[in-house]
């Protein structure tokens, strides 16, 4: 709850440590564009990854979804994340915990807003 950056920073990473899974919702228009359909059919409006491997000192780690793997890094109060097939999450922590930014297809196919939410928990997937 601080508004010094540097402490959120701190907080948000010691936060990181009990992360199981990273849940995002993609926020597209309705009605779709050509646009946010490509970016959903790259990339789906729903995921979830499990985070392996992480790492305290620098904030990188590893996401691991249905079929996917990827690589992120938490940064500060800024999350990243990119899957192996190219479409990769962005993000800037907001006061109720969680990250929203934008989820962006490969290929310069468009971008999307998205939310994410983390859990200490994984569950089976419920989505894409």
């Amino acid at each position: 709850s601080s508004r010094d950056d540097a402490m959120l920073a701190i907080a948000a990473r010691a936060a990181f440590r009990q992360v199981r899974s990273i849940v995002a919702r993609v926020n597209a228009p309705q009605p779709p564009t050509a646009q946010s359909q490509e970016v959903v059919k790259l990339c789906g409006d729903g995921v979830q990854y499990s985070i392996d491997k992480f790492n305290a000192e620098t904030g990188q780690f590893e996401a691991r979804g249905q079929d996917n793997v990827g690589v992120g890094q938490i940064n500060g109060a800024s999350l990243s994340l990119t899957i192996e097939y190219g479409c990769s999450l962005t993000g800037v922590l907001q006061p109720d915990g969680t990250f929203s930014g934008m989820v962006s297809a490969p290929y310069r196919k468009g971008a999307l807003p998205a939310k994410f939410a983390f859990t200490t928990s994984f569950s089976k997937y419920s989505f894409r």
